[in-house]
């Protein structure tokens, strides 16, 4: 089961590393989309430092996930970007692509072996840690 886990939480650094890395190496895909809609979202993306700052955190958080530290911290970014990409397919680029479906189903596996880590996330009052403070 580890060993399963383990492939799951690869591939889906594998997937984000890939994807984040193929935005600075090959700038022009944003013509491929259908719409001029994605097209303009995309060009602008690439265009400005907000992008680059995007795709780099997203390359940061699949080598975290490859390398199996801070995963819950690379989950929770992870989650954000899981979020857009379903906006961006639903209102921007309609289209019946597996890449969204696929992606989900990896993290929601990986979320569900680190959920220990989670947790305290879901507390409505988090507890604090003693500092020696009476």
């Amino acid at each position: 089961m580890k060993i399963i886990a383990a492939v799951q939480r690869i591939m889906l650094g594998l997937i984000f590393l890939a994807s984040g890395i193929s935005h600075f190496v090959h700038p022009g895909h944003a013509s491929s989309f259908g719409t001029q809609t994605a097209r303009e979202y995309m060009t602008v993306m690439q265009a400005t430092p907000y992008g680059h700052v995007l795709y780099a955190l997203e390359i940061m958080c699949g080598v975290l996930l490859i390398a199996g530290v801070f995963v819950p911290v690379a989950l929770t970014i992870l989650a954000g970007y899981i979020f857009n990409i379903y906006m961006f397919r639903i209102f921007l680029e309609p289209s019946l692509s597996p890449w969204p479906a696929i992606v989900t189903v990896l993290w929601i596996f990986t979320f569900v072996r680190y959920r220990y880590a989670f947790r305290v996330l879901l507390l409505p009052r988090a507890p604090l840690p003693n500092l020696g403070e009476e």
